[in-house]
């Protein structure tokens, strides 16, 4: 465990998104990663995860399991008011007109990445994809398939459910509350 500054003092989310977004950076002395996030409960040990899924292109992720397109996340972000509407806006207007097609991908999840940090091509990626989280929307998905298609790069994908693997578990927003109670009445 490393006790980490925060980036934004009045940012939490985004400062996490650092840690997560610039792995070879604040864990330069290992060769790659595994990212889980707060809401994933692994069921096996991450060695086996490590090993089934070491990504060939420098990461290795899973598609978004209930949404269809990167519009359908740009528009349940803005109605469920996940992040600050002018700036899901600016950043869909600048897709719209920059890179329209990544609109109709099939959106990433961000739960769980798989990274190389050795790759060259992938850093470069992992960069501009936190300037996106940073500039526009702090929610990763937005901006993943961009950066993807920006930097050249086509990811490993693990054809995984984002609620449920072989590997993992994911805990709804009910479950983590009554797992945090449980844990501060012990």
């Amino acid at each position: 465990i490393r006790l980490v500054s925060t980036v934004f003092d009045m940012d939490p989310v985004r400062s996490a998104r650092d840690l997560k977004l610039r792995p070879h950076i604040h864990l330069p002395e290992f060769d790659g990663s595994l990212y889980i996030d707060n809401r994933v409960v692994l069921s096996e040990p991450p060695e086996r995860v490590v090993e089934k899924y070491f990504p060939s292109s420098g990461i290795c992720l899973a598609r978004h399991s209930y949404r269809d397109s990167v519009m359908d996340e740009f528009l349940r972000t803005a109605r469920a008011d996940r992040d600050d509407h002018d700036r899901i806006f600016e950043q869909l207007k600048h897709y719209l007109v920059s890179c329209p097609d990544v609109l109709d991908e099939k959106p990433y999840w961000g739960g769980i990445l798989l990274r190389d940090h050795q790759n060259d091509k992938l850093r470069e990626m992992l960069s501009l994809w936190l300037a996106h989280v940073l500039r526009y929307s702090r929610r990763d998905q937005l901006s993943a398939n961009y950066a993807f298609k920006r930097a050249g790069l086509s990811p490993d994908v693990m054809e995984i459910d984002n609620y449920g693997s072989w590997f993992h578990t994911w805990l709804e927003e009910s479950e983590r509350r009554t797992e945090n109670a449980d844990a501060l009445s012990n």
